[in-house]
């Protein structure tokens, strides 16, 4: 395989050269960690107040049952 063949498969341990696409690729979380760490925080600070929506087979079947009137 040449440079210029894309990597189509998954990384994992198994592959030649693992260690050196990890080492090469880990770079990058060190970027990204205070910015997920913030987010965490707010989560933390501000918990969500909304319900999440139900969207799902189960959801749209409690719709639309036939609830019986009230007597």
């Amino acid at each position: 395989m040449n440079d210029l063949t894309p990597m189509l498969y998954e990384r994992t341990p198994e592959t030649p050269d693992h260690f050196l696409w990890e080492k090469e690729k880990s770079w990058v979380a060190p970027l990204f960690i205070p910015t997920i760490k913030a987010y965490a925080q707010s989560l933390h600070d501000y918990p969500p107040v909304q319900k999440g929506a139900e969207i799902g087979v189960t959801a749209l079947v409690k719709m639309l049952e036939v609830k019986p009137a009230d007597k």
